[in-house]
């Protein structure tokens, strides 16, 4: 139904005489950039769930244009009826004809810092980041923190880590633009000796504005969202403005947690640590824990708002981890499902707890610390290690500078329009399985198959792709066939009776042996794909996941043949990470592959007879090991000696960056990461590539020229 109702937005248009007036009344705000904040009311029998409902609604930022206006309006709108939204409706009794929403305009002008800030009777709660609070909102930063005692009167500060900072775009930016998305990112440099985003005239006019706000006789904090602006008058001291006032935290919010953390505890009250274990998603929670011991109950459960403590996590638990607060997984590494899902939804997350299912009780109130990977009790006093450094912010890199290209490994729809303002040249990896799974309402596709039709699947892909895929032309978007392992049967209840389950699902029917198997799904993906290559979206590309022969990429190619998608405006990849590659490149080169990705998440494993999720040996036995940076430069060695492109999408550049100077050195044609790596992966190649000429100078070929999207 959500996607039903989604749809319909997306595909009606707004009277244009109602955006050109609209525009025009904003143009009385004299800003390039337009916020556009919900405002939802209910009625008296449902007004408390006000709070819940309203942080589920999206803040949306857009330029001054009758199709950036509109776009944005949509996307407000059709916040309120994704299927989180829906099933809340649903459970608290509230019938949808009584929600109204409103939205609001407000100017949005530069900017050098936002956050938020509550008040208590004892204490003032702040956070901050450089620019606008869009990072602090999706997660992308950790911003800093300062708690001001009211009675002692005096500050505590504690530093974030904060690596991207949003703005308006400018005029200037503005008319070159082609997106209606009125924001853009600039990664920010970490150098040594200053200290944090807010000074003392920062903090004296925050304080003074704490002071006049009613002080909350409820557990129920409001919060006030706040920006510092540059004076119109040239004033030398910033110009604090209110943008809105929250019922409650929005989330997430990592460091502020929720109502109960703002309540004072002993002064010296010790941290009591109730578990330690990989941190694998940056962000900090405090929320109640819901302990899952049998995956079948998660159908009765509501994870919403709650940090989840399960034994692991499979692809077909997306749907669940977009609502939760946090994850807790006893088993899991850096590299493992749990990890990789989390870090790319934004869930602050723990793996590697052995006795987590033991440790935790569902209803307890936990502090979870995802960048150390450390959980703590509700209300314990955590103080971070001292730190004296200082985040300075310089123009993001030109990405037509650089020869190796940064790509976004992205799957999820919901996530668009972020990553669409991030300064990468693609998606280096849409994974089938996250992205299909998600349309597929959390269903296994072979059920969702089953209840529905093939045309309907198909329908339904082909549309989803469509949306994803041409938000980002001309810019290749590399789409990663279904990689569906046994344990996604196994631990869903949903083993088909004739696949015998192995001893590990890394070894058994997966990937493309999966397609020779039985090419159901394959072919339908593959029909989609022809229908979003045939409707214009020229920069779609395949990647073939897990092959292990020459075999079973001749059998693909014909599938694909069949579907009309082999000819030169369609690019045909396969993810080098069996092992087998590495002696029978050429052959596959032969056969028709025309680039490989690196999979060094499961290369490793395979190299190193490491299962990436034990936790002990994914911690000691990583991608660094010199026997898969071996492998790994005799894949790019190769892929250049046979001129097709090479990238690496593994998570060895984020875990391990000072290997980004070496894949630079070797010739890797791009490296895809997380979106909260992106930042700090652009300047090291940056680096990389400058060091590497400073070694021995080589004229910059023009972009135009080189292959760097794999066209041959």
């Amino acid at each position: 139904m959500a996607d039903e109702i989604c749809q319909g937005l997306e595909t009606t248009p707004l009277p244009a005489h109602w955006l050109q007036r609209c525009v025009a009344e904003l143009h009385c705000f004299s800003s390039t950039g337009i916020r556009l904040s919900p405002s939802l009311w209910l009625p008296p029998p449902w007004v408390e769930h006000t709070s819940s409902l309203v942080r589920l609604l999206s803040v949306q930022y857009c330029r001054l244009t009758p199709q950036s206006v509109g776009t944005a309006i949509k996307q407000v709108w059709k916040s309120l009826f994704q299927a989180q939204m829906l099933f809340l409706l649903q459970e608290l009794a509230i019938p949808i004809d009584q929600l109204r929403l409103g939205i609001i305009c407000q100017p949005v002008p530069t900017t050098s810092a936002s956050g938020f800030l509550a008040v208590t009777q004892t204490h003032v709660y702040l956070q901050a980041t450089y620019g606008l609070s869009v990072g602090i909102m999706t997660g992308e930063v950790l911003p800093d923190c300062y708690i001001y005692n009211r009675q002692a009167q005096c500050w505590q500060t504690e530093l974030g880590q904060i690596t991207y900072a949003y703005q308006v775009l400018s005029e200037q930016q503005a008319l070159a633009s082609s997106t209606p998305a009125g924001l853009v990112g600039s990664p920010l440099e970490t150098t040594l000796h200053n200290p944090f985003v807010l000074n003392s005239d920062h903090l004296g006019q925050l304080l003074d504005l704490a002071k006049h706000l009613p002080v909350p006789s409820t557990s129920s904090v409001p919060v006030v969202e706040w920006m510092f602006t540059a004076d119109p008058e040239g004033e030398p001291h910033p110009r604090l403005q209110i943008i809105q006032v929250w019922p409650e935290l929005p989330m997430p919010l990592p460091n502020f947690g929720k109502q109960a953390n703002f309540y004072d505890l002993e002064k010296d009250q010790a941290p009591s640590l109730l578990a330690q274990g990989l941190g694998a998603a940056v962000g900090e929670i405090t929320a109640p824990v819901l302990v899952i011991a049998d995956r079948s109950s998660l159908l009765l459960q509501q994870p919403a708002g709650q940090i989840v403590v399960i034994e692991s996590v499979i692809p077909a638990d997306v749907s669940w981890l977009q609502q939760a607060a946090g994850l807790i997984c006893a088993s899991g590494s850096y590299t493992s499902h749990g990890a990789i899902m989390a870090r790319e939804l934004g869930v602050p997350a723990v793996v590697g707890v052995a006795s987590a299912l033991a440790i935790f009780q569902s209803g307890q109130k936990v502090f979870l610390e995802g960048t150390q990977g450390q959980v703590y009790a509700a209300g314990s006093i955590v103080k971070a290690a001292e730190a004296n450094h200082q985040v300075t912010q310089h123009p993001p890199v030109d990405p037509k500078l650089l020869r190796t290209q940064l790509w976004v490994n992205l799957s999820q729809l919901q996530l668009l329009t972020r990553a669409l303002q991030l300064p990468v040249q693609g998606v280096g990896l849409l994974r089938a399985e996250w992205f299909i799974l998600d349309i597929c309402e959390g269903q296994l596709p072979q059920d969702w198959l089953h209840q529905r039709s093939a045309a309907k699947f198909a329908a339904h892909l082909s549309q989803h792709l469509y949306t994803f895929v041409q938000a980002w032309q001309p810019r290749p978007v590399f789409y990663r066939s279904l990689d569906l392992k046994n344990d996604a049967f196994a631990l869903a209840n949903t083993q088909p009776s004739n696949i015998r389950p192995t001893g590990h699902p890394l070894l058994g029917l997966r990937g493309v042996s999966h397609y020779v198997y039985d090419s159901t799904l394959f072919d339908l993906e593959l029909q989609a794909l022809a229908h979003v290559h045939r409707q214009g979206c020229q920069n779609i590309r395949l990647i073939l996941p897990f092959i292990r022969s020459v075999e079973e990429f001749r059998f693909c190619r014909d599938r694909i043949q069949a579907a009309g998608l082999l000819n030169d405006s369609f690019q045909v990849w396969i993810m080098a990470e069996v092992p087998s590659v590495l002696f029978q490149l050429p052959e596959y080169v032969a056969a028709g592959v025309q680039g490989i990705a690196i999979g060094t998440n499961d290369l490793t494993q395979l190299i190193l007879g490491v299962d990436r999720d034990h936790a002990y040996l994914a911690q000691h036995y990583g991608e660094n090991h010199p026997a898969v940076l071996a492998a790994i430069a005799q894949l790019v060695q190769t892929a250049k000696e046979l001129d097709i492109p090479c990238s690496i999408c593994g998570q060895a550049p984020v875990r391990h960056p000072e290997l980004i100077e070496q894949f630079v050195e070797w010739g890797v044609t791009a490296i895809s990461v997380d979106m909260a790596a992106v930042a700090a992966t652009q300047g090291a190649i940056a680096k990389a590539e400058q060091q590497q000429q400073s070694k021995q100078p080589v004229p910059v070929t023009p972009l135009a020229t080189q292959r760097v999207d794999g066209l041959r």
